[in-house]
Formats: C-alpha cells, structure tokens, sequence
C-alpha cells in the first residue's frame, strides 16, 4: 500500500508549469490497490465543419485556413483562434500560445520566458486567487516554456460556463497580470529550488552544457530555466517590460479543443480578446544566426554519479524546413531500442545501460542529439569509435526500405496517439506555431510518410559529419567537411496551396456518469472462471482500449521470488516474437496499436489500445506474450544488467532514498515475504542470483487466466469478440492456485529520518501516517476531502499554499491519501522537495499546518471546493477509456459495479464541514507522523540540530 501511495507523489513531483504532462490530483477510485491517477483525456476531431458565413461571424472576425477538421479564425488585433471541435469528448481544452521563449531574451534577461510563466499563476486584479478558481471549476491547468514559445493550458469538464470563465482568464492575464515583487520574491525560491533539481539529473546537465558549446552565438545554447544569477537579480521593471513586449493578441495564437460551441467560442474569445490592443510597437526582430560549425567540439561534465553519459550533438535545419522529417525518420533509424543500429552495436558490449535520441524541431537551425548510458566500468576508447561508426558512417550501410518503413510506422503510432489527446495536440499545435503556422503539425507527417531511404542517406551524409560534432572532448583533424545552414523556407508559399486531408470522424457523444456506464456494459464469465466487462461504444478512429488482470500465487508460492516476479513481467515483452521473428515493437507499429505490461503485488497487468480492425491481431499479440513467452537468457543478462545500473543510481538521489527509508520504516513482514520492503543491498543480491531457469518455472506454476479479468472499451462487434476471448484464454489454468495475500496495519512508532546524499543540491521529503481504514470505512469520504484540502488539489490547498507560495521552500509539495479496498490499512502522506539549508523552516512549516488542521478544521468554502473538484474529477477519470477498463477490472475482482460510485458521490454530497472535521480529529495525529529527510545536510547539521523540541516529530531524528 505504502509503495503505491509514494509511486503517486514521484508522479507528481513533476515540475509544475514546466511539463504538460500529469498535472497533479488524486481520483478517489474505491479498489484494493488504490492508486490516484492522471488526467489522460482522449477527444476526437469532427469532420471539417461547415464554416461560418462571414455575416455570421462577430464584427472583427476573419476565416482562414482550415485542415483536416481544424479550422483557423483571425481577429482584428492579430490574435489567431484554432478550433478543433468534438461532440464525443466529454472535456474542452483552452491551450494559449505565445511566440515567445528563451530565445527572446537579451543580455542579463535568462529565464525571463520562464519566471514570467510561473507568475501569470499568481493571478491578475479581477482574478487575485486564480488556483482557488481552477479548484472550483475542477481545472486541470498547466504551462510549458521552450525555445520559441510558452504555453498555457486548461482541461476541464466540458461546459458553457467553464469554457466562457476560460476564455475571460486568459484575455485577462494576457495583458494583467501581477508581476508583483512579493510575488516574485515568493516564488524565486521555487525556481531555485527548480533550478537545483535539474542539477541533480546527469541527462540534463550533459545536455545543457553541450548545447552552450554547440550554439556559442544563438539563444538555443542557454538553458531555458536561465542563468541562477540572472534569475536571481531579476529586475521587476524589466520583467514586465519583456511581459509588455511579447504577451499581446498578435503574438499569440490561441486553441479551443474538445467538447464545445463553435459559435460562442468564437463570441467569447472576439468579447473578451477583440478589445485588447494591438501594440503600436513591431515585435522585435531576432537578427542572431549561428554560424556553421567548423570543427567538432568536446565537453566534460565531472558530477557525483553512477553511470557514464556520452552525448552527441548535430547541427540541423529550422523544423519547417523539408529536411526535417528525414532526420527525424534517421534518427529513429539510428538510436531507436532495441531496433536502432546503435542499440545494436552496443548490446554486444555487455555494457550498455540505456539510450536516447531526440530531434529538436525548432524555428530557427535546431539540432539532433543522441544520448548513450554505459556502466560504470566502460571503457570510453573503445565505444565511441562505435558510436562514430554508426552515426557518422551510414553511407558504408546503406539505409534499408525495411528500416525506413520501421521507423515510419513507429512515428505514426505516435501521431495518431497524440491526435487523441487534448493536451498533446496543444503541446503538438504550440510547437508547429513556434516554427511559424499550426499547418506545419500535419505537414511535417506528409513528409514523413513521403520520405525515401535517399532522403535519409542525403541528410546523414550533410549533416551527421565531424566538424559539425559536439561531444565529450575536442580532438582536432587535419581535414574536416563544412555543414550546410539552411533558411527556413517562405511559409505562405510552402502551405498557399495546402488542404491536408480529410479529418478522421469523430466517435458518439458518449455519457460518462456511472449509472450510464453501468447501463451499458455486459458482463461474462469464461469457463476458467476468468471475467469479461465489455463495453461497446463508437470512438474516434474506431478506438480499443483493453485492460487484462491476472492474479496470482500464494504465501508460500511466492516467498523468496519477489525480483523474480519483476523481471518474468519485464521479461514477456524482450526479444522477437511470432513466425517473422519480428521485435514487438515493430508488431504493434504494424497494428497502430500500443501496449504496456506492469507487475505489482500478486497481479500482472496488460494495458493496450488499438483500432477495431487490429483488435483481434491484438489479443492473439497479447495471448502470445503472455503463454508462450522466449524468455531468452541473453535478454535477462540485459535486463539485470539495466536494474543493476538503475539501483546504484537511486543510491545515491534523494528522492529514492527517503523512499526506500519509509518502505522499510513500514516493514511487519519477514524478509523474503513479497510484501516486505527491501534495502538497495538486497535488491542487487536477488538479481545477481536470479537465474534463466527460475524465469521459466516461475512463468509455468504461476501465469494463467483462471483468476483474471478483462475490460474492453470502444469500437469492436461484442459477438465476435467474445468468442475469440473465450477461444484465448478461456482454458488457461494457472497450476499454483491464487490465495490473496491480506495486508497487516503497521504499528511501528513515530519517527523522525535524516539521510545524507552527499552532493546533491536538492533533498526530498517523505512522510506517512498510517490509518486504520478501508474505503469501505464511514470515515473514508470524509477524509478524501479532508486531504484534498490538505494538499491533493490544485496549488491552494493548505500544504502546496504554506510551502510553495508562501514560504517559498518547495517547488512541489503535496499529500495523497492510500486506502486499501480489502482491508483496513491507510495512509495519508506528504512530500516535497527543498533545499538542505530549508529543512528546519519546512519542518516546522508542516507541522505547523497539521496541527492548525487537526485544531481547526476546514471552513465550509472549502467542502463546497473539495467536493466540487473530487466529483469532477471522478467523472474525467471515467471519460477516460484506458482508465475507465482498469476501473472495471478492479470493480469485478471486488465483486462491485458503478453503482458503488453512484453512492460514493452520494456520500460526499451529503457530508457536513462538522463531519469531515470529526474524520480529521478522529484519523490524523500529527505525533504519529513518521518523516524522512534525505540530503546533503553537512553544512545545516548545526543549524538543523537545533531545530525547537515544539515543532520536533515524537521520536528524536538520526543521521
């Protein structure tokens, strides 16, 4: 239980306002395994629509170009409004993109683009608590900075009014804001803290410091977080002069997606955009050109870490430019895992840890970088030549039609997973707009799919070449090759003529409440006795999301075989498979399909999605992987190889280390009991003495679908499917019989940890309170409540608001509630990252709220917010077809149906301010808080030694 609640916080740590992925909040999802989730809404995109009549459009408002269902309209100002309207989606996304990003900024300005996107959070005069409006609403809202542009989003349960309040907010802010000095103060440290938190990351630290020697002129050479310095001296009038400049209508474009009217989307956005001003001042020309490179450049980063990091980077072209896509396609060729060459040409090396590429599409000249992990033990001299070989020597192996089309395929799956996805089109629609017009987005896959291996051997033989090399070190040559430089092409004469294609038809409107739900799926049981919930409805691109669960083992089945367990599950999807002997990835490429394999505590678990068309190749895919596995010796080598090197990483980071403290912390089982918490040491133990023969036996005694479920959601005939489920997995008998393992409630004591990681700028903080509870409990809704007040919703929930906005010590705090749905074991827990010198005032800071939280109680504003947000969020959660089939998995093996949710909701819509107080009361002492500290505290340790004895945890800390 503990695990999976701190698996939840490490999803959440990640930066807010800088990654459009998972914003955080917790559904409250009854299951035995509760584990909140992440928003991953999925909407569609209707036909190209009829456009409006000019007569029928506001005064101000213009028509122009529209692809595939998206259908552009300009206002007087310049603003440019994108609408990609569905009626099958249950939710509508706002994404507003400004041109303007670290490339902008002048001398002394570093970081500007950025700090500006953290303080358009702190609200505008007519909106001064603009987290308290998101909570309201049940926003999930976030922004990303880069080279080019910064963008801002919300997702949100689709609706007149929450659309309108959107739109309103973002006009405001657009020319509003704050950009206060207690603001930026306030929230200065949470960029420091930011800052420290990529330094702890060897990835981004190689990265940053070759792209400063690849780019010596152009503003893609410098971090967009900034130089700490300049961030850190930042002058206010500065900072809302760079605002004024770049934050105006004709800078911006903005998109509408989802759910929603198209004639009052385009009212709102001419009521509340069309009276800002368009500047009288011209947005400032950037005349700076990186020259080309004229030799290849080296770099050394000497960090505290574990494994080596070699990286490489090539100057290329600006992301418009009709190169771009065959380096894209060469790339995937080159660097993907297990296909690539490279991957290839290193696995025999016994050495290699983990691979990267990345292909940077940007406005201007961007670049291609490959990222290679080895083992600590690696010799450098005789990899790289290697490494060199593949990249800078294509022309000695000549790109092949089958390797192309590999690659193609691997991209388009990706496309089409992100024409799905609200935020992924935003951030997809917000990267071509940087580049120069949102058009780009499906001209880029029209290259893609016209690109030949010609077009790669041309642009690796122009591009992948020494002089324009930066790697780990400088090594001079007698002769060199001379790159090209290109100019972005003329956009209105590249898409004057372009129409794209017809738009993919968009699925039902489909009702997520849970009594429609429930209505609608039938129910069946196999002869093995396995379970089938299918739910048949129409979706876009004639989608199938499937989730399969199998249960297994016993007590004594299962004692001693924990890491065993781990990698037969890893295991299932390595190495080739079928009669063409073909990698699995390249399968599920073929069948525009994706699929994902997770181990936990007596269960393995097949997520996948697919198309109607593919789905019975899908499940015949996914019976293979499961019965008849290769399992082969050389891919567990590997495998352990990879866990090894992963292990000796989280020894030494903060985050892993106060995790793996309050695992053990927790421990009331006996070492070799699956559910006991190992230590690091014993990890490495178990693997190196896991053998091929114990992968094979345990796969045979254990794997079968006698006690299993399985959730179909979307687009298939029920008939016809069902018989081939039954046909499947309908006589597949695990020999070892299934015993569910209960859970005993800890009763360690109280306790404070500190844990030092020597050189690490950032530490963590992890505590846990464990409850005697199930979600079965009277008290279970009224706590969920509870700690969405306290720190599991947006940024004005009581922890997130003392430490990261007024305290300004941790860039992400937050506190997540675990209930098992089978036996009665909680825990209520928090988490935040900080500076070491930080530890006394974050401390005494948490224990200050908890107390005041315990004592007071929440105010009735409050519950209305809390029940508001959860509600909406369970309902999002069920808009959600891969979580809805996990959903209905977890109901069947709980012998429950969607009518528990019709009653949960019933339950928080009924609860009192003095219910949900008497819950606090009754389940939270802040004395029984056991708390970890990890970091490097050798020059606080006084300072934290005498940390007052009022505000201390009730057992005495130890170093």
């Amino acid at each position: 239980m503990i695990q999976q609640a701190i698996a939840h916080f490490r999803r959440q740590l990640l930066p807010l306002h800088a990654t459009p992925e998972n914003p955080p909040f917790a559904t409250p999802q009854p299951r035995r395994r509760y584990q909140a989730t992440m928003l991953a809404l999925c909407i569609g995109l209707l036909p190209d629509p009829p456009a409006l009549a000019s007569d029928a459009l506001p005064a101000g408002v213009t028509q122009a170009a529209s692809v595939e269902g998206l259908r552009e309209y300009r206002l007087a100002n310049g603003l440019r409004l994108v609408l990609a309207p569905s009626a099958a989606s249950a939710s509508a996304v706002v994404n507003l993109t400004y041109r303007v990003g670290s490339k902008h900024e002048s001398y002394g300005e570093t970081g500007m683009a950025h700090l500006l996107e953290h303080l358009l959070f702190r609200g505008t005069p007519a909106i001064p608590k603009l987290d308290l409006e998101y909570s309201k609403r049940g926003m999930q809202s976030n922004a990303t900075t880069f080279f080019d542009r910064t963008n801002y989003f919300e997702v949100f349960p689709a609706s007149d009014a929450n659309l309108e309040w959107a739109l309103r907010m973002e006009a405001d802010r657009m020319v509003n804001a704050f950009i206060a000095k207690a603001d930026l103060d306030s929230e200065m440290s949470i960029v420091r803290n930011e800052m420290e938190r990529g330094e702890n990351n060897p990835y981004t630290v190689l990265q940053d410091r070759m792209l400063s020697s690849a780019y010596q002129w152009h503003n893609y050479g410098k971090s967009t977080i900034g130089a700490r310095s300049d961030v850190e001296r930042v002058d206010i009038p500065r900072l809302r002069a760079f605002y004024q400049r770049f934050y105006r209508p004709d800078n911006a474009v903005l998109t509408i997606a989802g759910r929603f009217d198209t004639a009052k989307a385009i009212t709102w956005t001419q009521q509340y955009f069309g009276p800002l001003a368009k500047p009288d001042q011209a947005l400032p020309p950037i005349p700076t050109r990186e020259p080309v490179q004229d030799g290849a450049r080296e770099v050394v980063v000497e960090r505290t870490g574990d494994n080596q990091l070699l990286g490489l980077i090539y100057h290329t072209v600006p992301g418009s430019h009709p190169d771009s896509a065959a380096i894209e396609l060469l790339n995937r060729v080159l660097a993907d895992s297990p296909d690539g060459r490279l991957h290839q040409a290193l696995i025999s090396t016994g050495k290699l840890v983990g691979l990267g590429h990345w292909a940077a599409h940007l406005a201007d000249p961007g670049y291609t970088s490959f990222t290679v992990e080895l083992s600590r033990d690696a010799r450098l001299d005789l990899i790289k030549p290697r490494i060199l070989q593949v990249l800078e020597h294509t022309r000695r192996y000549p790109i092949s039609k089958a390797e192309l089309d590999r690659a193609k395929a691997g991209w388009q799956n990706s496309f089409d997973k992100m024409l799905k996805s609200p935020v992924d089109l935003g951030i997809g629609l917000s990267d071509a707009i940087a580049q120069g017009d949102w058009r780009l987005l499906f001209k880029f896959r029209d290259q893609i799919e016209a690109a030949t291996p010609a077009d790669l051997q041309r642009v690796a033989d122009r591009y992948l070449i020494e002089s324009n090399r930066t790697f780990g070190r400088f090594l001079p040559r007698k002769q060199t090759q001379t790159a090209f430089s290109e100019e972005a092409p003329d956009l209105d004469k590249l898409l004057a003529d372009y129409q794209g294609r017809p738009a993919m038809p968009d699925g039902e409107a489909f009702d997520a409440s849970p009594a429609t739900i429930e209505a609608r799926i039938q129910r069946h049981r196999l002869t093995n006795g396995m379970r089938l919930s299918l739910l048949p409805k129409q979706s876009r691109g004639q989608s199938v999301t499937g989730s399969l669960t199998l249960h297994y083992g016993n007590d004594k089945s299962l004692f001693g075989q924990r890491e065993i367990a781990n990698l037969t599950a890893d295991l299932l999807t390595r190495g080739s498979h079928g009669p063409k002997a073909q990698n699995l990835q390249q399968q599920l490429d073929a069948l525009r399909s994706t699929l994902d394999i997770s181990e936990g505590e007596q269960t393995l678990t097949v997520r996948f999605s697919t198309e109607r068309n593919h789905l019975p190749a899908m499940l015949r895919l996914v019976n293979q992987l499961l019965r008849q596995p290769t399992l082969r010796p050389v891919e567990l080598q590997q495998l352990v190889a990879e866990r090894l090197a992963q292990i000796e990483s989280a020894r030494s980071q903060p985050d892993s280390v106060a995790d793996m403290a309050l695992l053990r912390h927790y421990n009331v089982q006996p070492k070799g009991d699956l559910r006991y918490s190992r230590s690091f040491e014993e990890r490495i133990a178990e693997l190196k003495a896991v053998k091929p023969a114990d992968i094979r036996q345990f796969h045979r005694r254990h794997y079968g679908t006698s006690h299993a479920e399985l959730a179909l959601v979307g687009d298939y005939d029920v008939a016809t499917t069902q018989t081939l489920v039954g046909e499947l997995f309908g006589n597949w008998q695990a020999p070892t019989p299934y015993e569910r393992l209960s859970e005993a409630f800890p009763r360690q004591a109280a306790t404070s940890l500190t844990l030092q990681t020597p050189d690490r700028a950032n530490a963590s903080y992890v505590a846990s309170l464990a409850m005697p509870l199930s979600d079965s409990a009277p008290d279970y809704p009224a706590l969920t409540l509870a700690y969405y007040v306290l720190g599991g919703g947006q940024l004005n929930a009581r922890i997130p608001e003392r430490l990261r906005n007024q305290e300004g010590i941790s860039y992400s705090a937050w506190a997540t509630l675990s209930v098992s749905s089978t036996d009665p074991i909680g825990y209520l827990s928090l988490l935040a990252s900080f500076a070491p010198e930080n530890r006394q005032r974050l401390e005494q800071a948490v224990q200050e709220e908890l107390q005041r939280f315990v004592r007071d109680g929440i105010s009735p504003e409050e519950l209305i917010e809390a029940r508001s947000g959860t509600i909406q969020t369970l309902r999002l959660d069920l808009a959600d077809d891969a979580n809805l089939a996990s959903t209905l998995n977890q109901y069947d093996e709980l012998d429950r149906n969607l009518q528990w949710l019709v009653d949960y909701e019933q339950r928080l819509q009924s609860l009192t301010v003095e219910d949900v107080n008497a819950a606090i009361r009754k389940h939270i002492d802040p004395r029984q808080l056991t708390q970890v500290f990890a970091g490097d505290f050798k020059a606080t340790s006084q300072q934290a030694a005498a940390t007052p004895a009022s505000v201390r945890p009730a057992a005495q800390s130890t170093d």
